[in-house]
C-alpha cells in the first residue's frame, strides 16, 4: 500500500503556524482551538493504544466508559495550558496518521493469530463522498482513501455519525 496524501503535509504545516493567540480563539460551546486539540489529541492518543493493546493481547478495548472519558476531558482540557495542549494533538495526530501505512501489518497479525477473525476500519461517509451537509466542513470527495486498504481488508463499515 502506498500513501500519497497532501493532506498530512497540509495538517503539518498549518499546525505549525499556530500562534499562541490563535489557541485561544473560540469555537463556541466552550471550547477553543486548544480544547479542540487537546480532544483530538487525547482520542487519537486512545485509538493508537486500542489498537497496540489488541495487537499484543488480543483483546479489544474499549466501551460505554468513552462518553463519561469524554465529558470528564471536556472540563479538564479548559484547565490545561494552551502550548503543551496544542502540541499534544499535533503529535498525537502525526501517530495516527501512521496508521494507514501500518493497516496492512496490523492486518497480517490479526489474520495470522486468528485466520477466521474478519478485519475492517470504518469511514465516515460524507467523509468519502465530499459535501459538508453534516459536518459543515466542505471538501472534494475521498474515495481514493478506500485504495489504501486494498488487499488488506474484509470489510468496510461506514457511518453517517458527523
Amino acid at each position: 500500500m502506498t500513501i500519497d496524501d497532501t493532506d498530512f503535509q497540509h495538517n503539518a504545516d498549518s499546525t505549525r503556524r499556530l500562534r499562541d493567540e490563535d489557541l485561544g480563539i473560540s469555537l463556541g460551546g466552550g471550547w477553543t482551538v486548544a480544547v479542540a486539540l487537546a480532544h483530538l489529541g487525547f482520542w487519537d492518543t486512545r485509538q493508537v493504544a486500542t489498537l497496540r493493546h489488541y495487537v499484543e493481547t488480543d483483546v479489544l478495548l474499549g466501551g460505554a466508559s468513552d462518553n463519561a472519558v469524554n465529558a470528564v476531558l471536556e472540563r479538564l482540557a479548559v484547565l490545561a495550558d494552551p502550548r503543551p495542549v496544542a502540541q499534544l494533538g499535533v503529535s498525537a495526530a502525526a501517530a495516527f496518521d501512521a496508521f494507514p501505512a501500518a493497516w496492512p501489518d496490523l492486518y497480517d497479525a490479526v489474520k495470522e493469530a486468528s485466520p477466521e477473525t474478519e478485519v475492517g476500519t470504518g469511514f465516515q461517509f460524507e467523509f468519502l463522498r465530499g459535501g459538508g451537509f453534516l459536518s459543515g466542513e466542505i471538501h472534494e470527495p475521498r474515495w481514493e482513501l478506500l485504495d489504501r486498504f486494498d488487499g488488506s481488508i474484509d470489510f468496510i463499515a461506514v457511518s453517517s455519525y458527523p
